[in-house]
């Protein structure tokens, strides 16, 4: 273990100890650890450079003896190099002078300040570690001190401390875990239930009242604390934002050229509108239900229209097709002629990019209702379908 951390490089792995309290790991082994966020910490640790806090970064060590000097649980678990940093030293040019000052004694580490504090630090040898550990990486056999120094699996452990660690909770994202937000949405609704759209609803409702990008960051984290860890959560609160952001910025472009989307509501609405088309088709649909892709005319991409009349001329079958749910409400009179200059200035020349935009903009909407017909984008609302 010693000639690896003198020859330490980028990618040497290094099993590693760290000492912690019951709850914190209690935590790690539910969740895994984010050591990119300051939120391990119990008490401050300073740089000895006037008042500057190292604030980010897990402490280890490689010495089982030295890591039991500072937790009742000690974990194990495999490193990086190139994620180990000295204790004293939290900027990149600081890294840098700590390096030169013991390059003379570790010629051939990438990172000597590392390889220094990990082997000359005595009764505290031990570097920093900035990475994540999903929580299948950490050993199965902890150390864990009561009344004396016992070895558990991790399973034990979790058995045994359940009670006092009631109010940790596990985490639908794991550290290093990439999602969508709407894939880590659609986990928030998995665990207590409601629906990806009312998630979203309340998300706006805060980034409504609220003006700034940090403080917007900051009540996302506040929010779902309980299901990640800070710097997942981190990078899906900037998703969120720059999403509100879009959403927010297309609906007021769209209102401000086109009056009648100011005058837009999403209406709650339930009828019997029909459908034409050919008779295999029909057969198809009668059997399967509607597909966004039926008949394979393009605007069938975006949505399956619905005439309010059963006299067109678009096929010899005709369904009647009976619609609930909730519709952009385009449809009164008094806004045809609004409804006419977007068809043709937007609707005519680009109508998947409109109707994309539209859904965006009016998650909660499910379709369209135009003069004389309706367009359904989202097949829930469709209820019946009968061959008339």
């Amino acid at each position: 273990m010693d000639k690896a951390i003198e020859h330490l490089q980028a990618d040497t792995l290094l099993a590693v100890y760290h000492g912690t309290d019951y709850e914190t790991a209690y935590d790690m082994l539910q969740n895994g650890i984010d050591a990119k966020a300051e939120h391990y910490r119990k008490y401050p640790h300073w740089t000895g450079q006037g008042d500057k806090k190292v604030r980010v970064g897990l402490f280890i060590t490689t010495d089982l003896t030295v890591a039991k000097n500072f937790g009742r649980v000690v974990l194990e678990f495999k490193v990086r190099g190139k994620d180990l940093y000295p204790t004293n030293a939290n900027t990149v040019d600081k890294i840098r002078l700590a390096d030169s000052k013991v390059k003379s004694y570790y010629p051939n580490s990438f990172r000597p300040s590392v390889s220094f504090g990990l082997l000359s630090g005595g009764t505290e040898s031990q570097a920093l570690f900035r990475g994540f550990i999903s929580p299948k990486e950490i050993n199965k056999k902890l150390y864990v001190y009561d009344t004396k120094w016992n070895d558990m699996t991790s399973e034990q452990y979790l058995e045994q401390y359940k009670t006092e660690a009631k109010d940790i909770h596990k985490k639908v994202v794991e550290p290093q875990e990439k999602i969508s937000l709407d894939e880590f949405y659609k986990r928030v609704v998995k665990e207590e239930g409601g629906s990806v759209a009312d998630v979203k609803k309340s998300v706006e409702f805060y980034f409504d009242r609220i003006t700034s990008e940090q403080e917007k960051l900051t009540k996302f984290i506040e929010i779902f604390t309980p299901y990640a860890l800070p710097t997942a959560l981190k990078r899906l609160g900037r998703m969120a934002i720059q999403e509100f952001n879009v959403e927010k910025g297309f609906k007021a472009k769209v209102k401000a050229k086109y009056s009648i989307l100011s005058k837009v509501a999403v209406k709650e609405f339930k009828g019997t509108y029909y459908h034409q088309t050919s008779t295999h088709a029909a057969d198809a649909i009668l059997k399967n239900g509607f597909s966004i892709f039926e008949g394979g005319n393009q605007r069938f991409t975006e949505g399956v229209y619905l005439l309010d009349h059963d006299q067109g001329h678009f096929g010899e079958a005709t369904l009647s097709v009976k619609v609930e749910g909730n519709f952009l409400d385009l449809h009164a009179d008094d806004r045809g002629k609004d409804w006419q200059q977007l068809k043709e200035e937007y609707w005519d020349t680009n109508y998947t990019k409109f109707t994309k935009k539209l859904q965006t903009a009016y998650p909660t909407a499910q379709g369209i209702m135009l003069p004389t017909m309706l367009v359904v984008w989202d097949l829930k609302a469709i209820k019946e379908i009968n061959r008339r």
